[in-house]
Parts: C-alpha cells; sequence; structure tokens
C-alpha cells in the first residue's frame, strides 16, 4: 500500500495538462482523392511493412518534433502492384511547441537516468518497453513497461523532472533434441516423445525468436537428445511451452505463408512461489503462472493457452488492435480462431480449466445481435462465425480470408470494420457456391448486409 499512497502523490505532483481530441480519418480506394493526398500530409516516422498474399500494409506513426505521439497511427494497406486498397490514420493537431532545450532532456536517457527512473518504485522486475513519446495529455514523457509480480502488464509515464505523470494496468548453439511431452495437453494427450525444432539450451529455452524463462531457476543436462522429465517438474513446462510456441510459428509459415515478427520473452510460474492463473501477452511478453487448483491448473501444459497468447503477437504484427473495447473483444477473436484452426478443435481451456469442459468454445451460434460490450462474450460472435465457415467452406480457404482480414484492421477497427472487411474479401476469393454458402451463414448470425 505504502508503494501506490507513493504514486498518487507523484501523480498529484505532475499536475493535468489539457489533452486534444483524436483525428480518425479514412479512405478507401473510389473515394475523392482529397482524401488520401491529405493523409499522406501527416507527419510521419519509418513505416513498417508487411506482406500478407499479394496485399502490403505500411504502419507508422504520427511525429511531432522528432518523437512519435503515442496511440497514433497511419497504416496504408495496397495491392504489391502499388494500387492502394485503403489508408485509415489516428492523429492529433495543434499539440505544443517545446523549446530545443526541453527537447534535449527526452533524448534516449543514459544509463544514471534509468536508474533514477527505476528507484521510482521496488516492485518493477524490469521495463520491457522504454521510449520518449506525446502521451495523451499532450506532454512529452518517457514511458516504460513492465510486469507486476501476478503478471499483469503496466504502463508508467515520467515527466522531466523524473515524477509519474500516469500509471495503468494494460492488461547457444543448436542441437536436434527431442522430448517426451504432451501434443494436445494432459487431457486430450498421452505422453510421447516429439522433435524440437531450434532449440537452444543456455540459462533459458530459447530459439531466434522466443525466449523462455523460469522465476524458478532450472538447469538442464547439455549432453541429453531425448529430455525426460515428470510433468510435475517445471523443467516439465517449460519444455512443454517451447513446443506449443514452435507449433504456432511452423503452423504460422505453412498455413498462412506469413512468418511470426515480434520476438518472444515469456515468463513462467509467474507469482512464484504462489500459485496464480496469469495467462497475459504484451508487447511479445508473455507471463504464464501454474494455475491456482482451483479455476485453473497445469496452465502451460494447455496448449489452447500458451497458444492464444502467442497468436496476440500476430494480432500485434498485422493490426495492433487494442486490448479493451470492440477493438479488444476482435483481438481475442483472433487469437481464438487461429489457436483453434491449429488444433482442430473449437474448445478453449480445455485442459487447464477445472470448473467445467473448457472455459469457452467456438461451436456456439453466436449472433450480431447478442454484442454487449462484454470482451469475450463478443468475442465468439467474430471466432464463431470464422470457426463455421472453416467448417463449412474449407478450413485452408478461412484461415487465408481470417489473416488478410486482420491485416486491413487498425488500432480503431471496431465489430462494424471486420463485418465490411471480411464480406470484401470473402466476396473477392471465394468461388460463387461457396460465396452463397458465406451469405447464408452471415445471415443466420444477423450480420449486416454491406453491399
Amino acid at each position: 500500500m505504502k508503494f501506490y499512497k507513493i504514486l498518487i502523490l507523484l501523480l498529484a505532483m505532475a499536475g493535468c495538462t489539457p489533452k486534444s481530441s483524436w483525428q480518425k480519418a479514412t479512405w478507401r480506394a473510389g473515394e475523392t482523392p482529397q482524401s488520401s493526398e491529405f493523409l499522406n500530409q501527416i507527419p510521419q516516422g519509418p513505416a513498417q511493412s508487411t506482406q500478407v498474399q499479394d496485399e502490403v500494409q505500411d504502419f507508422s506513426q504520427q511525429m511531432h518534433q522528432g518523437f512519435p505521439i503515442g496511440q497514433s497511427f497511419v497504416k496504408k494497406l495496397s495491392f504489391t502492384n502499388g494500387d492502394i486498397i485503403s489508408w485509415s490514420a489516428q492523429y492529433k493537431n495543434d499539440l505544443p511547441t517545446l523549446s530545443k532545450s526541453e527537447l534535449e532532456k527526452f533524448k534516449k536517457p543514459d544509463p544514471a537516468q534509468r536508474k533514477i527512473l527505476r528507484q521510482h518504485q521496488n516492485r518493477i522486475d524490469r521495463f520491457v518497453e522504454f521510449s520518449a513519446l506525446w502521451n495523451e495529455k499532450n506532454q512529452l514523457v518517457w514511458q516504460g513497461v513492465y510486469f507486476e509480480k501476478d503478471g499483469r502488464p503496466f504502463q508508467l509515464q515520467f515527466n522531466s523532472r523524473l515524477q509519474i505523470v500516469s500509471i495503468k494496468a494494460l492488461q547457444a548453439p543448436e542441437f536436434d533434441r527431442s522430448a517426451t511431452l504432451y501434443t494436445l495437453g494432459p487431457k486430450l494427450s498421452s505422453l510421447q516423445e516429439v522433435p524440437l525444432r531450434n532449440l537452444q539450451i543456455e540459462k533459458d529455452l530459447k530459439n531466434n525468436l522466443v525466449t523462455i524463462k523460469n522465476l524458478e531457476p532450472l538447469t538442464f543436462d547439455l549432453s541429453l537428445v531425448l529430455l525426460q522429465f515428470a510433468p510435475e517438474d517445471p523443467h516439465f513446462d517449460a519444455l512443454q511451452v517451447y513446443y506449443y510456441v514452435d507449433r504456432v510459428q511452423a503452423w504460422c509459415e505453412q498455413n498462412l505463408g506469413f512468418k511470426m515478427r515480434i520476438p518472444l520473452n515469456i515468463q513462467l510460474q509467474t507469482g512464484y512461489p504462489e500459485k496464480t492463473n496469469a495467462a497475459f501477452y504484451y508487447a511479445g511478453n508473455i507471463r504464464l503462472g501454474t494455475g491456482d487448483g482451483v479455476a485453473y491448473s497445469r496452465l502451460p501444459q494447455d496448449p489452447s493457452i500458451v497458444m492464444h497468447e502467442v497468436f496476440h503477437s500476430l494480432v500485434e504484427t498485422l493490426a495492433r488492435l487494442p486490448h479493451e473495447g470492440e477493438g479488444g473483444s476482435l483481438n481475442e477473436a483472433f487469437a481464438d480462431y487461429f489457436t483453434s484452426q491449429v488444433l482442430g478443435r473449437p474448445h478453449l481451456g480445455e485442459s487447464a480449466y477445472l470448473q467445467g469442459p473448457y472455459k469457452r468454445t467456438l461451436s456456439e451460434l453466436k449472433k450480431w445481435s447478442q454484442l454487449k460490450g462484454s470482451l469475450y462474450a463478443d468475442s465468439l460472435v467474430a471466432s464463431s462465425l470464422l470457426w463455421q465457415l472453416s467448417a463449412k467452406i474449407s478450413p485452408e480457404k478461412i484461415q487465408k480470408i481470417a489473416v488478410k482480414v486482420l491485416a486491413r484492421l487498425n488500432p480503431n477497427s471496431v465489430f462494424k470494420d471486420f463485418n465490411f472487411e471480411l464480406q470484401e474479401v470473402l466476396k473477392k476469393d471465394l468461388d460463387d457456391a461457396e460465396f452463397r454458402i458465406a451469405k447464408e451463414i452471415l445471415t443466420e448470425r444477423e450480420f449486416p448486409n454491406v453491399e
């Protein structure tokens, strides 16, 4: 409690600056060209380009006086031949102008400054993300993201006087090795020998994009080719999570034609020595507890839970959907849907959830009229639709359609945008017979017609 009293005092000292409202703009091919030209005039940082099948997205942030504006974005979607499909943006006008001396204070902090910043709170494990940017209140701040002991991600912002402005919850050489693990979790499969691609064993388990850490330090015998541990052993959980993450990486390459891009830092036993139900993703960081034995058990051994968190990185790469509101529900929907496609099952949490046969299922008939502002309940409106389309038409086709729709969304996207882009892509990528089936399913689920 003392920690939070200090934070409240610092927040009061920092004061408030009026914030301007966001400006939002969209443009699609066929509309007047002036809108597209206007969007192109927004000062932007370097764009990150990603190709999804025959479409390319360029994603950048609005810049002001050399620093990015947090939560701003400019996203351009075009075909590989250069024809523009759409623009979308969230930006600000009338930002304050700081003097050169004020701007100098926000250059990359030296080690001494970062040490001072960290001394403001004694419960932070470490910053996993740190940068200078313009915040919601139009203040130039340093921003750091960290994970609390219980696995929840928090965001801290500091001003040039090193005072806290805000704090809020966000929600070795390679060897060919194998291990005795579960392929579908302890409830649906038995132990069997499985290969572990590109596994490096140093202090942690890793490959070129994944690092898996345990709060209780682990030691592996590097001479072993076959790794065998009892399912109750923490070594087993680390290897099991590596196997599930690797399956997602391989599946994305084979089925979506897309390589996972964001490096993953995975921490197990979150909350150790207490047993927690933590399962969180933020900016390439995943936190997993072991399960409290009441609601969940053996969280790292449930493939649907691990894969769901990993797929949030795919959503972040392609659409940067938020974690709250309608965009948050879409974020959860895509993570659930792609997980169901890897496993070939519509149920989530089958192995770990103790208070029922599963936590939620995509086999439900969820209609548009059932949208009610609940993060996970609303997510099923989208994920169960994609599951049914896959079952009735073709998993391979709908998987590729789903990833293309995801790539067309942005941080402001809501269910209306999902519906529009889905129907546009279905019309383009399905044959006439398949499209008729899709329209029947959309009608049954009361999705508005966008024609």
